[in-house]
């Protein structure tokens, strides 16, 4: 016998499987980046540098080089003290920067969903912005 269905719930079965969808491919585009945190080789030529203004952060207690020297710094340096602090409890620097950058992209997902709420959108909005401003990070 033949089911059907109103159509109102094939708008939320069709909404439904979207968010589904939507959700399974930002967790599966967070594997990569959460497992090759952990690998010991270099994955962007970023991060030395940034372990270096790290350690110069927690070790003279400014990530900046005087001003003679030929090395320039402009990032904003609480970036660097964090580095520099997780760094120096897990004994590894890039390591630090690499879990301190993971945790910023999700933070940014939540403080997106939330502002998407506070404009007005119902949960499911904030769940979509959640997670598409993940997988666009990401990627």
């Amino acid at each position: 016998m033949p089911f059907f269905y109103s159509s109102d719930t094939r708008k939320k079965i069709l909404l439904n499987s979207a968010l589904f969808l939507l959700v399974t491919i930002a967790a599966l585009a967070m594997l990569s980046p959460t497992y090759r945190a952990f690998f010991k080789v270099v994955i962007s030529c970023n991060e030395g540098w940034n372990a270096f203004f790290g350690a110069a952060a927690i070790h003279t207690g400014t990530p900046y080089p005087p001003p003679e020297e030929l090395i320039t710094n402009n990032y904003p340096p609480l970036s660097f003290y964090f580095v520099g602090y997780l760094g120096s409890l897990l004994g590894d620097l890039i390591l630090a920067g690499r879990l301190i950058s993971l945790l910023s992209v999700c933070f940014l997902g939540l403080f997106i969903g939330k502002l998407i709420k506070q404009l007005g959108g119902n949960s499911r909005d904030a769940i979509v912005g959640r997670k598409t401003s993940v997988k666009v990070i990401i990627s």
